[in-house]
């Protein structure tokens, strides 16, 4: 008898719950304008039209409907092998950001936005292709 009760009580309990699917999702947007980035403080930031790439600028990752699913922030994120702002030629500045959003909602579609920047549509099938890492270049 002792047993049965037993059986019944695993049972019970590893049934009838179910998995929630999330992902990490990692990614890059190195920032170039014509315009010389800000530089305060060990990070740097965009100017004029591209004032909104800023360390802690906001990431936000939407599901297909449009609902808020998963919050980040840019980081300064120099590579060790530069300085924190990158002349890329006589005319174009670089600075370089990265952002890790843990704990992705599984979705059918991921609607990201950063800044005030158009948003960027993709499908599970591509993020599963990349690797859950998106890499952005934004300039002129």
């Amino acid at each position: 008898m002792r047993r049965l009760l037993l059986a019944a009580v695993l049972v019970a309990g590893c049934g009838g719950g179910t998995v929630t699917v999330t992902h990490d999702l990692t990614g890059s947007l190195t920032l170039e304008q014509d315009e010389k980035v800000e530089k305060t403080e060990g990070t740097c930031s965009g100017t004029g039209g591209y004032a909104d790439m800023h360390d802690g600028g906001d990431v936000i990752v939407r599901d297909g409907a449009g609902v808020i699913i998963a919050k980040g922030r840019l980081t300064f994120a120099p590579r060790p092998d530069e300085t924190a702002i990158l002349k890329l030629d006589e005319y174009r500045w670089s600075c370089p950001f990265a952002f890790a959003i843990r704990d992705v909602s599984d979705a059918d579609f991921y609607v990201l936005t950063i800044g005030r920047r158009p948003d960027l549509t993709y499908s599970r099938a591509e993020m599963e292709t990349m690797g859950w890492k998106v890499d952005l270049t934004l300039g002129p």
